[in-house]
């Protein structure tokens, strides 16, 4: 293999989705390359991380009263199983540190939503407010994370749902990118975080990039049947990404301030 193979087809070799020719052509690559080969090993590394956190779930049986609970539930919102295809092309394909949190959350998601899916085929998964990806231009969140600074909440907007949009914080990354860590608040819910994630500004373009997203455990839910499968222990997700990212100290308020008003530069 002559050319530089993308980053997604280097994701594709460590998850072993290559066909015998192409994973033999890759492998013949990372034997020149090593900052290649250090990429895979980085996927192989986060998704044995994942696996051996989760297996043991797996592998559990899952209790009749548990099933009991989410059939009965009176309310069915559409499910949302996330394939990896998809997923893969909701994160940015310019960033290695996307795809390798990719290669972490999308097997998270896999390991806890798509095995209660598949077991329960329950309904009650509910979409998170934040989408991983490019934040789209005009939207509460775009301007959010753009001319907010941290503390503000603002509505999202969405007239079927009660949540909130807060920022908690800013930093800079490894690469010297403005991140924020944001939360979706629930109103109905005593605004109780209900997702988290992080969002990193490309300076370039002046747009920005949800890196990594996690649904929070809601607490003291209203009604013992209406039980909603909850995503990774959030607070060990985002610390992930976090380290991915290479996150430096939370910027003080003065400093973000400065930022905001020269518009980021």
């Amino acid at each position: 293999m002559t050319t530089h193979p993308t980053d997604e087809k280097l994701m594709a070799y460590a998850d072993g989705e290559l066909s015998h020719q192409e994973a033999v052509e890759i492998e013949a690559f990372l034997e020149v390359n090593d900052e290649a080969r250090a990429l895979v090993e980085q996927f192989q590394r986060n998704a044995e991380r994942i696996k051996a956190a989760y297996v043991p779930t797996l592998n559990s049986a899952v209790p009749d009263k548990l099933i009991d609970a989410v059939m009965s539930s009176p309310t069915r919102a559409k499910s949302t199983v996330i394939q990896m295809s998809e997923f893969r092309k909701s994160i940015s394909k310019n960033s290695s540190m996307a795809l390798a949190l990719a290669a972490s959350i999308a097997l998270v998601i896999g390991a806890t939503a798509g095995s209660w899916m598949t077991q329960l085929n329950p309904t009650t998964i509910q979409t998170a407010s934040i989408a991983l990806g490019p934040v789209a231009k005009g939207t509460p969140l775009e301007n959010l994370l753009e001319k907010q600074p941290s503390g503000t909440e603002l509505a999202t907007n969405d007239e079927a749902k009660s949540e909130r949009l807060l920022v908690i914080a800013t930093f800079r990354d490894s690469k010297d990118r403005i991140c924020r860590e944001i939360e979706v608040l629930d109103d109905a819910l005593g605004k109780q975080p209900v997702a988290a994630g992080v969002a990193c500004r490309n300076a370039g373009a002046a747009t920005w990039v949800v890196e990594g997203a996690a649904r929070v455990k809601v607490a003291n839910a209203a009604s013992s049947t209406d039980y909603v499968p909850s995503g990774a222990n959030e607070a060990d997700v985002l610390q992930g990404l976090l380290n991915i990212l290479g996150a430096r100290e939370a910027l003080a308020p003065n400093d973000e301030r400065s930022l905001l008003d020269r518009g980021w530069q």
